[in-house]
């Protein structure tokens, strides 16, 4: 269920979301459209976002204002969102952007930990800025469930969305405010170019099971309707919470 009053209380500032024109970032920005949020969208390509944000705009956004921007590069990063939304505060901040180059050499490692940690870092620090000011918000930070397992190859993805939330458990010990929400999700299987990307490089047996249980769209509109408004850990699969329960109990 939609939470009206929380919704009312968000839609006071402005929504970022990276990774806009991804999969699940396309989604999660089309169900806040469609709650007349005002948007700030974020991505590396301005043609798909300027595409987008026209897009959303006939789906219920009050204002669609693409932000074109390498995650790999911090600098100057806080800046541009701020100019980019302008006097109105960052009530929501969606994390969805997400990188995996397939390889631990130094110059991949740093760049998908950058895309993945370092970068949403920053601006989860920046949104909790202006939250504390106004007393209330949300940021949400799109993990893995390769965060869990990780993975030999040793890759800046799976290092950085497990970074992710224990940027968030720091933020929720910090906070003093019951109305600011810190939100790490692990969405669990979705098909999307990363997703297919990273199957491939994986053995046979694995290919055959690993499977995507739930449309994109059916995962952003649980995150709105049960995601908002919470703070914590949300894992989506049913199958990842097994594995993250058992990886808790499992010697190492």
């Amino acid at each position: 269920m939609i939470d009206e009053p929380l919704i009312q209380d968000l839609r006071q500032g402005v929504a970022v979301i990276t990774g806009a024109t991804g999969t699940l970032g396309r989604e999660l920005a089309a169900e806040l459209a469609r709650l007349h949020f005002d948007l700030v969208l974020m991505g590396r390509d301005p043609h798909a976002l300027g595409q987008l944000a026209e897009w959303l705009r006939d789906q219920g956004a009050r204002t669609a204002t693409s932000l074109a921007w390498n995650l790999a590069d911090s600098t100057g990063l806080a800046d541009a969102v701020r100019q980019t939304a302008g006097e109105r505060p960052i009530s929501l901040l969606a994390h969805c952007a997400g990188a995996d180059h397939g390889s631990s050499d130094a110059t991949s490692l740093q760049r998908d930990l950058s895309i993945n940690l370092h970068a949403p870092a920053l601006l989860a620090d920046m949104a909790l800025q202006d939250m504390q000011k106004t007393r209330s918000g949300q940021i949400i930070l799109l993990s893995s469930n390769m965060a869990l397992l990780g993975e030999a190859r040793g890759s800046g993805y799976s290092r950085g969305k497990a970074g992710l939330e224990r940027v968030a458990r720091t933020m929720i010990s910090d906070n003093r405010e019951p109305d600011i929400h810190v939100l790490v999700v692990v969405p669990g299987l979705i098909d999307s170019p990363l997703f297919r990307a990273g199957l491939a490089r994986r053995p046979a047996w694995q290919r055959h099971f690993l499977k995507p249980r739930q449309t994109a769209a059916a995962l952003a509109r649980c995150i709105v309707e049960e995601g908002l408004g919470r703070s914590g850990l949300m894992v989506m699969d049913p199958r990842h919470r097994v594995v993250r329960w058992m990886a808790g109990i499992l010697p190492r």
